[in-house]
């Protein structure tokens, strides 16, 4: 492909897309992907500019499919279900008229890539629904929502925080009791807890409700502490970056702690994993490749003291930079998507098709 003005322009763009991407350890993996969905409607205009055929349209934006969902690799499940699921529904209109032009073609695909922007609302509407339906039909709260429910989580996961408020909302005369790790060494979990508490108190407020029917007591805790505290917790709450077709789930460091403490120390405790169904990758290894995605010691030593801080470097010694781990399938009860309550065959099914969908799509560029 020739370089000219526009191709340098739909380039540039690309990389900046990329580098946002790569350094954006605030936003969870949802956020992530909705993000690069933007970023793949505002770039593929450019691409629309620059391209001289409709195949090479096609192949720019294949290129720069391939771009966003290799940004960030430990956190790209959802960046490459929800843009492979987008070049799939705007294929057709590369072949609906012989002779239409380069820019007619850019349009209408634009017009369908921001109706899939538009839909992925509605898909966090529906697993919101789904999560309040499972406390409801398994017990978790009674029709009244007169019981109190105990729940532990950590990281800073948007979907567990939208479906949290979405069950206060929904559930009238609920005490929700809410321990929060706080998930070091960024303590996301207090990020959580605080925005969760913020969306709470000012949604009772615009509600008239004076918090005296619906509860939300939040507990912080080091992530130490997870083996005393889930004795007294009937449900552990995780988000996933990804789930693979055998159903093990990869999420912040932390996760398979309280997974395993939950499941062995408390029998009644459930471990529910809340997420989209673009977290679903093809992989079905029994026991995927661990995800290193490390960080400056930095971020870990930070809150040493000096005298430590100075020790540690001068003795050169290693500090454990990783974010991420895996949950093995055995340890996680059920899975709460935007497509309902899933179980391990329904996991297995839907990463199959991604992985045929992966295929078709990078095999047409």
């Amino acid at each position: 492909m020739e370089e000219n003005d526009s191709t340098k322009a739909y380039t540039q763009a690309l990389e900046r897309a990329i580098l946002d991407l790569e350094n954006d350890f605030v936003s969870g993996a949802r956020q992530l992907a909705n993000r690069s969905l933007q970023q793949l409607h505002d770039i593929f205009s450019l691409a629309g500019q620059a391209a001289r055929s409709k195949d090479e349209l096609w192949s720019m934006l294949v290129s720069l499919a391939r771009g966003l969902i290799g940004a960030r690799p430990s956190m790209n499940a959802a960046i490459k279900s929800t843009v492979l699921r987008t070049l799939d529904k705007i294929r057709p209109e590369w072949d609906k008229e012989e002779n239409d032009s380069i820019s007619k073609v850019c349009e209408r695909a634009k017009s369908g890539i921001q109706r899939h922007i538009e839909g992925r609302i509605g898909a966090s509407d529906r697993l919101e629904r789904n999560f309040v339906e499972w406390f409801v039909e398994s017990g978790q709260v009674n029709e009244d929502g007169i019981r109190i429910i105990r729940i532990l989580t950590l990281s800073n996961s948007s979907t567990i925080r939208a479906a949290l408020l979405s069950l206060l909302k929904s559930t009238t005369s609920l005490t929700m009791h809410l321990t929060v790790l706080e998930s070091r060494p960024r303590f996301e979990g207090a990020d959580l807890a605080a925005s969760l508490l913020e969306a709470f108190v000012k949604g009772s407020s615009n509600a008239g409700n004076d918090g005296n029917e619906t509860k939300l007591k939040v507990t912080m805790a080091p992530d130490c502490a997870v083996g005393v505290l889930v004795s007294n917790i009937d449900v552990v709450l995780l988000g996933a970056d990804r789930i693979t077709a055998k159903g093990h789930v990869l999420n912040k460091i932390g996760s398979l702690a309280a997974a395993v403490c939950a499941r062995q120390l408390n029998t009644n405790a459930k471990v529910v994993v809340v997420s989209e169904v673009d977290k679903i990758v093809a992989d079905e290894s029994e026991q995927p490749a661990r995800e290193e995605e490390n960080h400056p010691a930095g971020e870990l030593t930070e809150s040493y003291s000096t005298h430590a801080k100075r020790e540690l470097e001068a003795e050169r010694v290693d500090v454990f930079g990783e974010w991420f781990e895996w949950v093995p399938k055995q340890f996680v009860n059920c899975y709460i998507t935007n497509e309902g309550v899933l179980g391990h065959d329904q996991i297995s099914r839907i990463g199959k098709q991604i992985g045929t969908l992966e295929a078709q799509v990078f095999a047409s560029s």
